[in-house]
């Protein structure tokens, strides 16, 4: 499949370590933890590796020679993939309401399993500085901080978060660990963006060649994307085009909940127009009459400019020939908890289709896909066996869609009037008395 980045006109280059016994990983999307935004983190079992590029060809090997007669790689382990959760304080769901595992709990579980590293790429971490008031040189904050996780239970958690774990499955974590090394190289003083990548950083586990392994019982293919393209080395399936097959993919339904939504790009000026996830959705609800739901978050510092190309593609929507494009808005309610800037708000990055789930780490717009660091997690599952215990990853997001979706903190657009929570309306102006 040819990729939709050569029309970006973006001049980025397209483009194995020692095998290693890794216990877990985790991909949470966005996970505030107490002070930190967490992208995504592996847990492992093996040696320290050195972080230096003159050794990254001891450390980076492929890990597997099995494969299908199709040259897909194959896992024989019994893998396991569990969604987790925060849940902000004040959030009351239906009585029946299910959720995914604490997210506090899978950090604790994950950091109990480690045994000798734990590699974590991150967002952004302040451990000293301005942003916690400490000015120390020594390691008491960061022994702070691991204390700080096993307070969480009784914290304040003032973001909506959604991530998934995935036990057993060493390939993938490896997989994902490629990526972890190829940010660690390039947090190097004056390190610059291999072009290419060396073959060490290569993948086999890509949309066509995903990994087939046995999830909880379920015949499953998955695979891990990447952006921007310039980090992605050969044999890395790009973000971009891994959201634009799931969405080409879907026959039933698309249903995606992400934090801001904007076919344009958002931090480059002049700003440009960028409607390629736009119009693959637009095809899918004309075309092949797919209908979509779209849940866009909506919080006090949300930017308002998002709001005209949400009432666009709500415009389209049109049940009598078939078109079928709804948008809800999720309003975290703020509450007494106003004092923490870019908090109460759903910061989910996800889609669920019928036939593939994907989970980000990324917001829908260019720069995301183009400059900004991003990872995601692709699964498609056969229908699972009358035996299988418990639910297939695509039937749990597609149970936390169904919940928020249809709750009381998901709005339509026709539906919002004035809402103190959401930046879209006006704040009602004082008058004179």
């Amino acid at each position: 499949m040819s990729s939709r980045y050569w029309a970006l006109h973006d001049n980025y280059v397209p483009n194995r370590w020692s095998q290693s016994s890794l216990a877990s990983l985790v991909l949470t999307v966005g996970c505030l933890v107490v002070i930190g935004v967490l992208t995504s983190i592996a847990l492992t079992e093996k040696s320290t590796a050195k972080r230096n590029s003159q050794h990254l060809g001891d450390q980076v090997k492929i890990a597997w020679d099995t494969s299908n007669d199709l040259g897909d790689p194959v896992s024989d382990e019994q893998s396991k993939f569990v969604l987790v959760e925060s849940i902000p304080l004040y959030m009351t769901y239906n009585v029946n309401a299910t959720f995914g595992t604490p997210l506090y709990k899978a950090w604790k579980d994950l950091l109990a399993m480690a045994t000798k590293s734990v590699d974590v790429a991150s967002f952004y971490w302040t451990l000293t500085g301005d942003d916690i008031r400490v000015n120390s040189s020594t390691d008491l904050p960061g022994r702070d901080i691991f204390k700080l996780f096993q307070d969480l239970p009784s914290r304040n958690v003032l973001v909506k978060e959604l991530g998934v774990v995935i036990y057993n499955c060493s390939q993938l974590a490896e997989d994902l660990e490629k990526i972890f090394l190829s940010y660690w190289v390039l947090g190097h003083y004056n390190a610059s963006i291999p072009d290419p990548w060396p073959s060490d950083f290569d993948t086999s586990i890509n949309t066509e060649h995903p990994l087939l392994l046995n999830m909880s019982g379920v015949a499953s293919r998955v695979y891990i994307s990447a952006s921007p393209p310039s980090f992605c080395p050969a044999g890395r399936t790009k973000d971009l085009d891994s959201i634009l097959s799931v969405i080409e993919g879907a026959e039933q339904f698309i249903d995606v909940s992400v934090m801001e939504y904007f076919p344009t790009s958002r931090f480059t000026h002049p700003k440009r127009y960028w409607p390629i996830i736009e119009d693959a959705l637009k095809q899918s609800a004309f075309d092949r009459q797919v209908p979509i739901r779209l849940l866009i978050s909506c919080g006090q510092d949300t930017d308002p400019a998002m709001l005209p190309f949400l009432q666009s593609l709500s415009a389209l929507h049109q049940p009598s020939q078939n078109i079928s494009i709804e948008v809800k808005l999720f309003i975290v309610p703020v509450g007494n908890q106003s004092n923490i800037p870019y908090s109460r708000v759903n910061h989910n990055k996800y889609m669920v289709t019928d036939k593939e789930t994907y989970i980000g780490t990324s917001n829908w717009s260019a720069d995301y896909f183009i400059t900004t660091a991003g990872v995601s997690l692709v699964v498609s599952q056969d229908v699972p066996h009358p035996s299988s215990v418990g639910q297939t990853l695509q039937e749990q997001l597609r149970g936390v869609f169904e919940r928020d979706w249809n709750s009381q903190f998901s709005v339509a657009l026709s539906d919002l009037g004035h809402h103190p929570d959401c930046s879209f309306t006006e704040r009602p102006r004082k008058t004179a008395s």
